[in-house]
């Protein structure tokens, strides 16, 4: 369901967007985020929600109200501390942008609230999930049956909205931010390029219908994958991670005196809450040698999604994971196979200008970003 959602808003942002036909024709596009992250929105709205939707049609928050899901999303996504931690108080001082925060995040509540009601209603009404959208696949609908059938286990409204949220923030902000970076550094290497462009074309000789790729091109497409997760590698979305020791436990810590290399022994009590760095796990040259390169090849040899430190591992792994992997590696496949993508330059500025620019600068909020992503697209 997912890679054919994606491959269904892929073909309606090609067609919508005014993207060209024509060989060598190209489109500017000034933020990369902006559109990976419509992507992504789209794709979870629809698989997450079951709401069918197209490209360019906006889910208002409320009826007859300017303010979308996009913006909502945003909103909530850069004043993520204010909204969560800050005393409810605080939004109700008499600042326009306070108010602003306060009165979306009010209406993203309801938002949820009615979501839930209306699939709750649905479900009571028509019974069978085939006879719902997306035959009722979507997880917010599976999450309110198994809540409704469950005798063992009862699951409150509050936790359904809470989980459904979580889920929602993360197959979205997260995956686009990656994806805005990996075109970023294709851009910069061509190569690359041309590599996953030649894995594209010959997945379609055994996968495909029609000119569009099917599901069970996924696990051929190795070097597709491998920029994506290395793009993660580099720009990693979730860039700290909060971890308690449920028992007691030595780590073999590295370490080096007068160049030597030896390991030192650091007892961890149960209980001891740990901050782990993930941009630091991420650029260690011990792990990834020449860490300040993309290097997709460095994935080729890996055959355990284990290895993908950046969506943590084990019990905490990241739930949206697969679903991250499978529409992103969907979207940058489809994009390359039709399309080079080149760096958005401005007026006298150098390729050397613009990656300090662009791929030199980051901002930290709830996730890691750059702060812009200007690209060029060029028809094959």
């Amino acid at each position: 369901m997912v890679w054919n959602e994606s491959n269904r808003f892929y073909r309606e942002m090609i067609a919508t967007g005014n993207w060209p036909h024509q060989s060598g024709s190209t489109i500017d596009i000034t933020n990369a985020q902006k559109m990976t992250g419509r992507f992504t929105l789209c794709v979870i709205l629809s698989c997450g929600f079951g709401i069918k939707l197209g490209w360019d049609e906006k889910v208002h928050v409320k009826k007859d109200d300017p303010l979308t899901l996009d913006d909502g999303i945003h909103l909530q996504g850069s004043n993520i501390l204010l909204v969560t931690y800050a005393p409810k108080w605080i939004l109700n001082l008499p600042f326009k942008k306070l108010r602003f925060i306060r009165v979306a995040t009010d209406m993203m509540r309801s938002w949820f609230k009615t979501s839930l009601a209306e699939k709750r209603a649905l479900t009571e009404r028509e019974g069978a999930l085939s006879t719902q959208p997306l035959g009722g696949k979507d997880i917010f609908t599976r999450l309110v049956q198994a809540s409704d059938e469950s005798e063992k286990v009862q699951i409150s409204e509050s936790e359904i909205i809470g989980n459904t949220w979580v889920f929602f923030f993360a197959g979205h902000e997260t995956a686009a931010t990656v994806l805005a970076a990996c075109f970023c550094l294709l851009a910069v290497n061509k190569e690359e390029q041309e590599i996953i462009h030649r894995e594209v074309h010959e997945a379609m000789k055994q996968n495909s219908d029609d000119d569009e790729l099917r599901f069970e091109a996924y696990e051929s497409l190795i070097k597709t994958r491998a920029a994506f997760v290395e793009a993660l590698r580099m720009m990693p979305p979730g860039n700290f991670m909060v971890r308690e020791a449920v028992e007691d436990t030595i780590l073999q810590v590295p370490s080096f005196e007068n160049g030597i290399e030896s390991k030192k022994s650091v007892p961890i009590r149960k209980g001891t809450v740990i901050g782990i760095d993930i941009v630091g796990i991420q650029y260690n040259p011990r792990l990834y040698p020449e860490p300040e390169k993309f290097k997709p090849s460095r994935w080729y040899g890996v055959t355990s999604d284990e290895a993908y430190s950046a969506f943590s591992l084990g019990n905490r792994v990241c739930i949206g994971k697969k679903f991250a992997l499978t529409e992103s590696v969907c979207f940058l496949a489809n994009v390359m196979k039709d399309y080079t993508v080149e760096p958005l330059l401005k007026p006298g500025e150098t390729l050397d200008s613009w990656k300090d620019r662009v791929l030199n600068e980051t901002k930290c909020e709830l996730t890691m970003t750059l702060v812009s992503s200007p690209v060029t697209f060029r028809r094959r």
